[in-house]
């Protein structure tokens, strides 16, 4: 898909946030990851999001992130993967 078609596809956005923190490109990871969380609260962006703060090293927007997963999804469970 092409993004300038569907910028608010939150499936796209949420694959490439997911495709450039594997890559190592965090502050890329982290735009797509705040545009798809701007389409609203889902468990899976949040702790991407929170993985890609933790790996920048921003301890504080982790947290924050961390904490809103837990709000909105207490009985979310990650997945397990890790850092790049």
């Amino acid at each position: 898909k092409n993004m300038a078609l569907s910028p608010e596809d939150a499936a796209m956005l949420y694959l490439l946030a997911d495709t450039e923190f594997r890559q190592g490109k965090l502050l890329e990871a982290r735009a797509f990851a705040q545009r798809r969380d701007a389409l609203g609260d889902d468990a899976a962006t949040l702790d991407l999001a929170a993985r890609i703060e933790a790996a920048a090293g921003d301890r504080g927007a982790e947290a924050r992130y961390r904490q809103r997963l837990g709000d909105a999804f207490p009985a979310y469970v990650p997945t397990g993967a890790t850092t790049p």
